[in-house]
């Protein structure tokens, strides 16, 4: 039997939260939550990750941040960056920043779970 898959969801608004993470684990997936940066960076310091979903705009550290220090202390874990932050150079910045993939919000469970999808492929 596979073991899990576990992700971080890190989003300061509940509602997208619930949405990612019910996505995530209707897909079979461990889900970690936080509401902010500085929780979702003490969930990277305590548990192996396999994903990562973070929004941009989060108090304490924003998803850039995060996703700088996930690369630092679990290289290798695929981050998809949720965000309503769609100018061109925005974009460049996150992808400059580490990110893998970037996704536009309000996002359906449908398309997120496509994008995880394609994350997961391309690291297996």
């Amino acid at each position: 039997m596979e073991t899990p898959r576990t992700a971080l969801v890190a989003d300061d608004d509940d509602a997208s939260r619930r949405v990612v993470t019910r996505a995530l684990q209707d897909r079979g997936w461990t889900v970690l939550e936080a509401s902010d940066g500085r929780a979702a960076m003490a969930l990277v310091n305590t548990q192996k990750l396999d994903l990562a979903v973070l929004d941009w705009m989060m108090p304490y550290a924003d998803g850039l941040e995060v996703a700088t220090y996930l690369r630092e202390h679990q290289p290798g874990v695929p981050v998809l960056l949720l965000t309503s932050m769609d100018e061109d150079h925005d974009v460049a910045n996150a992808y400059a920043d580490g990110v893998d993939l970037h996704l536009g919000k309000p996002a359906t469970p449908e398309t997120l779970t496509l994008f995880v999808d394609r994350l997961m492929a391309r690291k297996d």
